[in-house]
């Protein structure tokens, strides 16, 4: 009984192939997190811009609200001082407000523009790793062609090596 052996080249660059496979399938998982990330901070903007909406609208509504307190004072003489301060008082919290608000939103848009660049960068270098990657298999691949010139083609372990076709035999 003879046993068949396998090239150690042909093992080598079979296992050199499947670990490039699963570094393949893996940069490509690390890109779908990284997309979905994306997409939950492209979420988180969204939020963001309706809440401005929403105190926007607030602040449109206290606005209103102010004419109204104006004309108010102005038919009560008598509570005027007492309006006027509470005006004051709340154009101070509206500043505030405004302020903080500022604050946060400006936090927002640097935290997200970091997250962005981050991300950006992780892609162009899992990027150019899997294009240095595939431009390797692509050199071993023309290495194992060049080693097919060589081999017996007649025998059945070099067509198998080779992936060449069983040679078609006719019935006697």
């Amino acid at each position: 009984m003879m046993t068949k052996f396998v090239p150690l080249g042909t093992v080598v660059a079979a296992v050199t192939f499947l670990a490039t496979l699963l570094l393949l399938y893996s940069r490509s998982m690390r890109l779908q997190e990284v997309s979905v990330q994306a997409l939950e901070l492209d979420n988180k903007l969204r939020d963001a811009e309706q809440s401005i909406e929403v105190l926007q609208q607030k602040n449109e509504e206290f606005a209103e609200a102010e004419r109204d307190q104006k004309s108010y004072v102005e038919e009560l003489d008598g509570k005027v001082n007492v309006a006027l301060s509470k005006q004051s008082e709340a154009e101070a919290n509206y500043k505030r407000c405004e302020d903080s608000k500022k604050q946060q939103l400006e936090q927002l848009a640097k935290q997200n523009e970091e997250q962005m660049q981050k991300l950006k960068a992780q892609s162009e270098t899992d990027k150019n790793s899997l294009q240095d990657q595939i431009n390797k298999l692509k050199t071993e691949l023309e290495q194992f062609k060049k080693i097919c010139e060589f081999v017996d083609k007649a025998n059945d372990q070099g067509r198998k090596l080779c992936g060449l076709p069983e040679p078609n035999v006719k019935p006697s």
